[in-house]
C-alpha cells in the first residue's frame, strides 16, 4: 500500500524525512501504527522522537488528520489505512 505523508510546522520531522515535507511511503500494513514502523525503518528515530511518546503513542501537541479529518491522538494509531490515503502532521495552531 502507498500512503502520502504531508508535514507542516514540524521542524524535526522535516528533518527526519530528509529535508521533506511531502514523502510517499509504500509499505506492508493497514493501520496508522504500521505505517510508523514503516516510516521509522525508513528514516531512522528521529522520526519516533519528533511524533512519538514514551509510551509510543502521538505526542499530544501534535496534529494529524487523515484524508483532511482530525483525528484525536488517542485514537489514530488504530486508524485503517488505504491505498493512496493522506496523512498530515501539524504543529499545534
Amino acid at each position: 500500500m502507498k500512503v502520502r505523508v504531508d508535514v507542516s510546522g514540524l521542524p524535526a520531522l522535516y528533518e527526519a524525512l530528509k529535508r521533506n515535507t511531502k514523502v510517499q511511503v509504500e509499505f506492508q500494513g493497514q493501520t496508522v501504527r504500521e505505517l510508523m514502523e514503516a516510516l521509522i525503518g525508513k528514516f531512522g528515530t528521529n522520526v519516533r522522537k519528533a511524533l512519538l511518546n514514551e509510551k509510543g503513542d502521538f505526542k499530544v501537541e501534535i496534529r494529524i488528520l487523515l484524508n483532511g479529518v482530525i483525528y484525536p491522538v488517542e485514537t489514530i494509531m488504530r486508524a485503517p489505512l488505504h491505498d493512496e490515503d493522506t496523512l498530515v502532521f501539524r504543529a499545534p495552531s
